[in-house]
């Protein structure tokens, strides 16, 4: 996938660098990379942005999932 091609797929998943950072588990720094083609996209996130057009919902529930993550008390997360 391009930056290109990945610059289209966060818009038309209606992401910002913020969130896709949270459903891809790295840094907003990582998909600024990924953005400019500056580091590749690998392949485990090339496949999560095909699962989240795929199934719409899961971008929403994988947002609400890492975000209440996020927000609950240490002791509420579990393992790390």
């Amino acid at each position: 996938m391009t930056n290109e091609e990945f610059k289209a797929q966060q818009a038309k998943l209606g992401l910002t660098n913020t969130d896709m950072a949270l459903v891809f588990g790295v840094s907003v720094r990582t998909i600024e990379k990924w953005r400019q083609g500056k580091r590749s996209v690998p392949g485990p996130a090339i496949q999560l942005i095909r699962i989240c057009h795929k199934y719409k919902g899961a971008v929403a529930f994988l947002l609400n999932a890492v975000k209440s993550r996020n927000n609950s008390p240490p002791s509420a997360q579990g393992p790390p």
